[in-house]
């Protein structure tokens, strides 16, 4: 090519709204994810890792860091290292992402972090309040689907067929995301939608799904 080869390709066209360290795939400026590394615990990081993704590609989440975590409502774990952190470690983490100086608020995918029944002052209130920001996070059970969409649910009573440490969530039955203010005070909530509906597919989706192969009858 003439004038080089097109340095802007792998992120869509966009820098200013993506980045690709490894020239693999773009991935949104503000986005913060701690499920790359995997777990044994949680053999779904990679969707969740592509939830987040898609999450913090979203319009109205362009002005937020969107933050993706396992968590509790005391403390967060990194899959990376299995390792379980507090509030400081996890600001400390926020604080350093490039995209934090310029974002309105910090949105955290990230289990229980925003319950207050579990904990009077949870761990992402604590964190608003070193952040100096407001922060959104579930106060239930947070869900998050490959196509951005995502959540708070309570879990279902478990049943005698479930293995120790199995969870089922009720997606039926959608619970907030609590909001907490600057001085790390819960400052009221936003509904989350019903998990159980369907995904809207997309033009795109559609005009791919006509093209596919019915299945053989036998």
């Amino acid at each position: 090519m003439r004038d080089g080869p097109n340095l802007y390709a792998y992120v869509k066209q966009n820098p200013w709204t993506s980045f690709d360290p490894d020239g693999l795939e773009s991935e949104p400026v503000n986005m913060l994810e701690f499920f790359a590394g995997g777990s044994e615990t949680f053999k779904g990081d990679t969707t969740l890792e592509k939830g987040v993704r898609m999450a913090a590609a979203k319009p109205q989440n362009s002005k937020r860091l969107v933050v993706g975590i396992h968590g509790t409502a005391k403390a967060v774990q990194d899959s990376n290292t299995k390792k379980m952190h507090g509030e400081k470690w996890l600001a400390k983490q926020i604080k350093e992402h490039p995209f934090f100086e310029q974002a309105d608020s910090v949105l955290m995918l990230s289990c229980n972090t925003g319950n207050t029944n579990k904990e009077s002052n949870p761990i992402a209130g604590r964190v608003a309040k070193r952040l100096e920001k407001e922060v959104e996070a579930p106060s239930d059970y947070g869900w998050i689907a490959e196509d951005g969409r995502y959540g708070s649910a309570p879990a279902k009573p478990k049943s005698k067929e479930q293995k120790l440490g199995q969870l089922e969530l009720d997606y039926s039955k959608p619970s907030k995301m609590n909001i907490f203010d600057k001085q790390g005070k819960l400052n009221g909530g936003t509904p989350t939608e019903d998990g159980t509906k369907p995904q809207k597919n997309s033009f795109w989706q559609r005009v791919k799904n006509t093209f596919k192969k019915k299945p053989q009858e036998s």
